[in-house]
């Protein structure tokens, strides 16, 4: 897990049903790219090296929803291509944020926990604080 006193990172706990999910970065886009890491590390150990890469889109009205829109693109990734990303660069774009990620085999590596639903994405929480961004958002396992 992540320590909060760096500048950009995230954490990760797990809970009776779930797992709360939290980033932070200097940046609006840097700190939905920690998200998509800690999500990624709740779920596998041992990342592999990217066999593929994938971009897409995410459009919203919030803050909130352009951060579950990324993470939700990602799960569904995982569960339809049985690949994982292994690096991601999220970028401001003409509808909301630009995304793209190097994937992994997800069969090649190590499980820390079952995989998250794909609708599973709870109180999503993107905010601007004096000089970083902070994310939360709760996973369904």
């Amino acid at each position: 897990m992540g320590s909060a006193g760096t500048e950009s990172g995230y954490r990760w706990q797990r809970h009776t049903t779930d797992l709360r999910i939290e980033a932070w970065a200097p940046s609006r886009e840097k700190c939905v790219a920690q998200a998509v890491r800690g999500l990624v590390n709740c779920v596998v150990e041992r990342a592999g090296d990217a066999v593929s890469t994938v971009e897409f889109e995410v459009g919203g009205e919030t803050d909130e929803e352009l951060l579950f829109g990324v993470l939700d693109e990602v799960l569904y990734r995982m569960d339809v291509s049985g690949q994982v990303p292994v690096t991601s660069t999220v970028r401001a774009g003409s509808r909301g944020l630009d995304v793209t990620c190097g994937m992994a085999e997800l069969r090649n590596m190590d499980p820390v926990s079952g995989m998250p639903k794909s609708d599973a994405l709870r109180k999503p929480r993107l905010s601007k604080g004096p000089g970083y961004w902070s994310c939360t958002i709760s996973v369904g396992v």
